[in-house]
């Protein structure tokens, strides 16, 4: 059985004769004792060595000198209430009136022990010679007085002629002291012996390696990758060690000094301890195509979210959809015309998914090309050949039809889709490109287990007022204005615009009318004077442009294609200029 070094710090002899009765009946423990007081102490820890003891242990009233030795265990033997009701119970033999001098964080405890025995013995806060000599001062009786106090009042009682009784630790609190030393101890010896597995482990790892305990202290580390700042690599490290030991794991990419490094890490039990262990690597040794692939991690979502397009208000329509999504790990393909926020959806299906301890690789498919495509899966390192990504293809309509079948054979044969989730977006429809021979049906099958719509902001245009507000708020923020609100009467003028960018299209509208305006409220000639390229002309209708021959249901079907076709296909205007809703509009159109 292994026996600890340990080291009684305590401030008088009666304390070591304690100590020394309880140790000997722990076959753990080899002690030594010094007296003195808190100074005294702690100069003479502070030429102790280290490596001299395993372990410190010492009276409460000494607490703070762990500081002196913060490479080993220092454990404090704790006053007990029983340890105040023993003391008490002597003082109580005594002719005398009692006085309690103890420390400040004693106090609550005493005082509520007096009051459930029903002692009516005065309670006072003492932390240094000065208080306890002012308390001494105040004694209305001193020769009367008998003080209950620790070693420091006990001698500035005697000084000053009046009897006192040491406030001592009795062998119960003692020995539970002296059992956690020991467990400490244990705990220490076994971080040696794990610390000392991990080094031979590591230094025949080919890998670059860290090693963190749950305490986020650095175990170890090799210098096998050359970064620049090596210092701020083991910071984020240091960050990601509650989440690695709440997931079991954690899969990610960053950037540091300029060089992406991958960074794998695992949790480790031994024994009851918990460790971290990173293994990190640089990604893109020798092609980085910033262009199309671009590597985010979970904690870039305040970075990387927009103000409006991840707002409830953008959301609400399909925040079920979102969460489904998330919740899922099916490949998800997202359909919205241009300026309706497609990306930042995958961001947050990504957010709330399993997932989202892996990085977001965002591929801009306009970028994309045979050579690039073949560069990147040249690179073993790229994030293709990982696990727990992912992958996000913009506007997945625009790849060649020769790269959408590589794609798949890439997918298939490798199995992406086991390894990590793939989302993408177009502005198309891949079913009617599908029959036009210009997608392939296998990649629309493989992307399309699940369907996020997002509606253009043609169909919300009962809205307008919400995103108006909505949009002006940040924009009065960035640019340091302050403008009201707006006029009612712009809204019948925003719903002629031909919305081809949709919501990008009032960004951009709101945010030129917050810089050119100069007053507190936007009017509708200001309005007017910003959009009027984009307005659609007011349909003028002819004179009996419809018959009116046959029956009620035709003559109504005629009316409805004629306003649909005056109105540009816009069903949401169609039905407005009708008088009834958009779900009436279609169920019309639709029977």
């Amino acid at each position: 059985m292994k026996q600890y070094r340990i080291l009684a710090c305590v401030t008088s002899p009666e304390m070591v004769n304690a100590c020394k009765q309880v140790a000997s009946s722990i076959p753990q423990v080899h002690l030594n004792a010094y007296i003195g007081g808190r100074e005294n102490i702690h100069l003479y820890l502070q030429m102790l060595s280290s490596t001299s003891y395993d372990a410190v242990i010492t009276e409460e009233a000494l607490s703070g000198i762990a500081e002196s030795l913060p490479s080993i265990p220092v454990i404090e033997m704790e006053l007990s209430p029983l340890d105040v009701l023993r003391t008490l119970r002597h003082a109580q033999q005594y002719n005398a009136g009692i006085v309690l001098a103890v420390a400040a964080h004693h106090v609550p405890m005493v005082k509520q022990l007096c009051e459930i025995m029903q002692y009516s013995y005065p309670v006072f806060a003492v932390d240094d010679v000065h208080q306890v000599r002012s308390l001494i001062r105040s004694l209305e009786d001193p020769g009367r007085t008998l003080l209950v106090g620790d070693v420091l009042v006990a001698q500035e009682a005697s000084k000053s002629g009046i009897s006192s009784i040491f406030l001592s630790i009795g062998q119960d609190s003692i020995r539970k002291a002296f059992e956690k030393t020991v467990s400490a101890c244990e705990r220490q010896q076994q971080r040696r012996d794990h610390l000392y597995l991990f080094q031979m482990l590591a230094d025949r790892s080919p890998h670059n390696l860290a090693i963190l305990d749950a305490q986020k202290t650095i175990l170890y580390s090799n210098t096998a990758l050359h970064i620049k700042n090596p210092a701020s690599l083991l910071a984020l490290l240091k960050n990601y060690v509650p989440h690695t030991l709440e997931k079991g794991s954690i899969h990610l990419s960053k950037k540091i000094a300029n060089i992406s490094v991958e960074i794998t890490g695992k949790r480790i039990d031994l024994q009851g301890l918990s460790y971290v262990a990173y293994y990190y690597d640089r990604v893109y040794k020798n092609f980085q195509p910033v262009s199309v692939i671009h590597i985010e991690n979970h904690d870039d979502r305040h970075e990387k979210a927009h103000y409006f397009y991840n707002s409830p208000e953008y959301c609400a329509p399909i925040a079920q959809v979102i969460g489904n999504a998330g919740e899922s790990m099916m490949p998800a393909l997202i359909y919205g015309q241009s300026g309706t926020g497609r990306q930042y959806i995958a961001r947050q299906i990504y957010w709330s998914s399993g997932r989202h301890s892996g990085p977001f690789v965002f591929l801009n498919c306009h970028n994309l090309n045979e050579k690039l495509w073949n560069d990147i899966l040249l690179d073993v390192n790229a994030p293709f050949y990982g696990t727990g990504y992912t992958f996000y293809f913009h506007d997945v309509h625009i790849l060649p039809r020769t790269l959408q079948e590589r794609l798949v054979d890439f997918i298939t044969q490798t199995g992406l889709t086991m390894r990590c989730r793939i989302l993408s977006s177009s502005t198309r429809d891949l079913s009617a490109a599908v029959s036009a021979g210009s997608f392939s049906q296998e990649l629309l099958r493989i992307l399309s287990s699940y369907i996020v719509n997002i509606p253009p902001l043609a169909d919300r245009l009962e809205e307008l007022p919400m995103f108006c507000t909505s949009i002006l708020n940040h924009y009065n923020t960035q640019c340091s204005r302050q403008i009201v609100g707006f006029s009612p009467d712009i809204y019948p003028l925003l719903s002629r615009v031909k919305w081809n960018t949709n919501f990008d299209q009032l960004d951009q509208i709101i945010h030129q009318l917050v810089l050119s305006k100069k007053d507190s409220f936007i009017t509708a000639r200001d309005v007017k004077e910003c959009i009027e390229p984009l307005l659609a002309p007011v349909p003028v209708a002819a004179e009996h442009s419809v018959s009116l021959t046959g029956t009620l249901a035709e003559i109504e079907a005629r009316i409805i294609s004629s306003v649909l076709a005056e109105e540009h296909m816009n069903q949401s205007a169609a039905a407005k200029r009708l008088g009834i809703g958009r779900t009436t509009l279609w169920r019309k159109l639709n029977t």
